[in-house]
C-alpha cells in the first residue's frame, strides 16, 4: 500500500513528528512498501516498540 506519512517528516531513532512535536507514528501510518509476506507485520511491530518506547521515555 502507499501512501501515508512522509518518513523524512519523522526521527528516524524515535519515530516523533518533527513537525508536531510528541506525535509518534508507527505502522502503516507511514509510506513504507515492501514484498508481501510478513514484512509488512514486522515493520508494524518494530516500528510500534520503537515509537512506545519513545513517547513512554519523553513522559
Amino acid at each position: 500500500m502507499r501512501g501515508g506519512a512522509k518518513c523524512r517528516e519523522f526521527c528516524s531513532e524515535t519515530l516523533e513528528s518533527k513537525l508536531a512535536p510528541g506525535l509518534y507514528a508507527c505502522g502503516e501510518l507511514f509510506d513504507v512498501t515492501g514484498p508481501c509476506g510478513g514484512y509488512n507485520l514486522a515493520w508494524a511491530w518494530a516500528s510500534g516498540c520503537l515509537a512506545g518506547r519513545s513517547a513512554a521515555k519523553s513522559l
